[in-house]
C-alpha cells in the first residue's frame, strides 16, 4: 500500500492556488479593460459622430460613475446573506451585457439606460472581485509562507492602470473593429470566470449576528483610514478634468487623455520597480503617511506651476507615486480589522469614499470653474486625511 506523499500534495495545492489566483487576476484585468474601454471610449466616439453632444456625454458619465461608486455598499451588505460568487457572477453578466449592448447602440437614450445598468453591474463585480481576490491571495500565500500583506492591492491598482492606459486607444478603431474587440473581450472574460469557479471552493455568506446588534461597536480605526482614503481619491481624480483644463494644448487627440495615460504608465512602472525592493512591503501608518505627503507635494507643485508642462508632468508622477503607495497601504490597513465579518462591507465603504472624494472634487471644480481654487481646496482635503492618519498613529 502506497503512503500518501504529503510533499507532492502540498506542491499540487500550491500550483492550484497559484493558478486560481492568476486566473482571477486575468479576470480582473479584462473586466477593467472592458468597463473602461466602453465607458471612456464610446461616448467620445458617439460625440465625434454627432450622435451625442458633449453635454450629453457629461450626463452619461454622471450616470455610470455614480452607480458604479455607490452600489458597492449595497452589494457589500448583501454579501452578508448571499455568497460573494453569486453576486460577482450576476454582476459580470449584467455589466457585460449592458456594455455589449451599449457598444452596438447609436441611440443616446438607450446608452443612458445601459450606462445605469453597467454602473450597477460594475459596482457588484468590482466589490466582490476585490473581496474574492483578497481571499484567493490569502489562500495562496498561506501555502508558501508569503508575509507581504498588502501587495495584492498594489497588483489590483496596477491592473486598473494598465487597462486605463490601453483602453483610450480603442478610440482609433473603426466602429466595426471596436465592436468586435468588445465582443472578444467579453467572451474571454466569461470563459475565465467559469474556469475560476471550477478551480476552487465556493465561500459561505459572511452573515454574523454581531453586525446587527442594537448598538454595534464603532470602528474608529477604520473611520480614520476611510477619511484618509477619501482624501486620496479626491486628489487623484484631478487627472479627469482639472489637469486637462489648464491648457487646451495639453489635451490628447482623438479623445486620448494624456494625463490619464501618463498617470497609468507611472503606476505600472512603480508596481514593477517596487516589487524588487523591501520598502513599503508592510502595511503601516507611516508608509500611508508618506503617500499622502507625496500627494501634498504634488498638489503644491501643480498650484505653483500650472502652466509649465514639464513641471506638471513631474508633479503628476509624484502624485501617481503618492496615490500608489497610499492606496495599497490604506486598503491593506483596512483589511487588518478585528471585525473579520465586516471586511466586504468595509470594501463597500471604501468605494463610497471614492464616490465622495472623486465626486466632491469634480463638483468643486464645476461650482468654482477655477482650477487653482479647486486644487487648493483639494490640498486642504488631503491635509485632513493626513491629520486622520496622525490621529490614528497616536491612538
Amino acid at each position: 500500500m502506497n503512503k500518501p506523499n504529503f510533499a507532492d500534495q502540498k506542491a499540487a495545492s500550491v500550483r492550484k492556488a497559484g493558478y486560481r489566483l492568476l486566473n482571477f487576476l486575468c479576470v480582473h484585468f479584462l473586466e477593467r479593460l472592458l468597463f473602461l474601454g466602453v465607458a471612456i471610449v464610446l461616448p467620445l466616439k458617439l460625440a465625434g459622430a454627432g450622435e451625442m453632444s458633449m453635454a450629453q456625454t457629461g450626463l452619461y458619465y454622471s450616470y455610470i460613475l455614480f452607480m458604479y461608486r455607490c452600489t458597492p455598499l449595497l452589494f457589500s451588505y448583501l454579501s452578508l446573506f448571499i455568497r460573494r460568487e453569486f453576486i460577482f457572477t450576476a454582476g459580470v453578466i449584467v455589466e457585460a451585457t449592458s456594455l455589449l449592448l451599449m457598444a452596438y447602440s447609436q441611440d443616446p437614450q438607450a446608452v443612458y439606460g445601459f450606462a445605469l445598468l453597467a454602473g450597477i453591474g460594475g459596482g457588484a463585480t468590482t466589490t466582490m472581485l476585490i473581496s474574492l481576490l483578497e481571499s484567493a491571495d490569502r489562500d495562496a500565500k498561506s501555502l508558501v509562507g508569503n508575509n507581504i500583506n498588502h501587495d495584492i492591492f498594489n497588483t489590483h491598482l496596477m491592473l486598473i492602470n494598465a487597462s486605463a492606459f490601453i483602453c483610450p486607444f480603442f478610440a482609433f478603431f473603426s466602429i466595426g473593429i471596436y465592436q468586435g474587440v468588445v465582443t472578444f473581450i467579453i467572451l474571454v472574460l466569461l470563459a475565465l470566470v467559469v474556469n475560476f469557479f471550477r478551480l476552487g471552493k465556493v465561500s459561505s455568506p459572511e452573515y454574523n449576528i454581531a453586525m446587527f446588534e442594537k448598538r454595534p461597536e464603532f470602528d474608529k480605526k477604520f473611520f480614520l483610514i476611510w477619511t484618509a482614503a477619501l482624501s486620496v481619491w479626491a486628489a487623484c481624480s484631478i487627472v479627469y478634468t482639472i489637469l486637462p483644463s489648464l491648457d487646451s494644448h495639453f489635451l490628447g487627440q482623438e479623445g486620448v487623455n494624456i494625463w490619464l495615460s501618463f498617470d497609468a504608465i507611472v503606476v505600472v512602472l512603480l508596481f514593477f520597480l517596487l516589487r524588487h525592493t523591501d520598502i513599503f512591503r508592510q502595511n503601516s501608518i507611516c508608509n500611508a503617511s508618506i503617500g499622502l505627503i507625496a500627494i501634498l507635494a504634488a498638489l503644491l507643485f501643480i498650484v505653483l506651476s500650472m502652466h509649465n508642462f514639464y513641471i506638471l508632468l513631474f508633479s503628476l508622477a509624484v502624485l501617481a507615486f503618492g496615490g500608489y503607495i497610499a492606496f495599497g497601504q490604506l486598503y491593506g490597513l483596512a483589511m487588518q480589522t478585528r471585525f473579520i465579518q465586516r471586511k466586504t462591507f468595509y470594501l463597500g465603504l471604501l468605494s463610497l469614499s471614492g464616490a465622495l472624494g472623486e465626486g466632491g472634487t469634480q463638483a468643486i471644480f464645476w461650482l468654482t470653474e477655477n482650477a487653482g481654487l479647486s486644487l487648493v481646496i483639494t490640498f486642504g482635503i488631503v491635509l485632513i486625511g493626513l491629520f486622520a492618519l496622525h490621529h490614528l498613529d497616536h491612538n
